[in-house]
Parts: structure tokens; C-alpha cells; sequence
């Protein structure tokens, strides 16, 4: 649930900026849509027993989120789902942005991963 709390307003100030364009609208003008947030719950659940192994490499989850986050959206991007107006500009933008939530999201799911101690 958390992840999609602070997920949503990433999500809405990418959109808000013009740097993603979702063709096809959403629900709330100028909000992030809900199938988006359901992609989000999705890799929250998957956090645990796909990026385990990143637990303790901040620097290495911060290096991963910042390549392969903005690579997600540019493949979304090329299969219809978003438009990305400048490239070079939102890539950057989303690859700071991932290098902050991959260790985040490798944390929060540490904290509740149901074991009850941090490694």
C-alpha cells in the first residue's frame, strides 16, 4: 500500500510536467492512471523474491534503478502506452528518480518481508 502512496504523486508530477503523455487519458485529468498504480502494486509484489539479492547493495539498487527504470518506460513508451515529448529530458529525469526508488522499494520491501529482523 505504501508503495502506491508514494507512487501516485511521482506518477502525477511526471504527467503534470508534460515529460509522459498517456495517449489514451486516464480517469482524473492530470492524475496518474489506475492501471498504472496496478503496475506499481505489481512490482511491490514481486520486490521481495526479484531484487532480495539487492539487500545491502544501495549502491548497486541505485545503479540498476537508474538504467533499467527509465528503459521500462521507453519500452512502454514504444509499445503505445505513454509518449515521452523529450526523450533526453524525461530519461534523466526518470533515472534520478529510479535511482532513488529502487533502494527504496528494496528497503520497504526488507522491512516487511514477514522474517520480523533486518539483516
Amino acid at each position: 500500500m505504501w508503495v502506491v502512496v508514494l507512487a501516485a504523486p511521482w506518477e502525477t508530477l511526471l504527467i503534470r510536467t508534460g515529460l509522459i503523455v498517456y495517449p489514451h487519458g486516464t480517469v482524473w485529468a492530470g492524475f496518474v492512471p489506475p492501471w498504472l498504480l496496478a503496475l506499481w502494486v505489481l512490482f511491490a509484489i514481486q520486490v521481495n523474491v526479484l531484487f532480495r539479492w539487492l539487500r545491502g547493495r544501495w549502491w548497486l539498487a541505485m545503479a540498476l534503478g537508474a538504467i533499467a527504470g527509465p528503459l521500462s518506460f521507453r519500452a512502454g513508451a514504444a509499445l503505445g502506452a505513454a509518449h515521452i515529448p523529450d526523450v533526453p529530458a524525461t530519461l534523466g529525469v526518470l533515472a534520478i528518480g529510479w535511482a532513488l526508488w529502487m533502494p527504496l522499494l528494496v528497503w520497504m520491501g526488507q522491512r516487511s518481508d514477514g522474517t520480523g529482523t533486518l539483516p
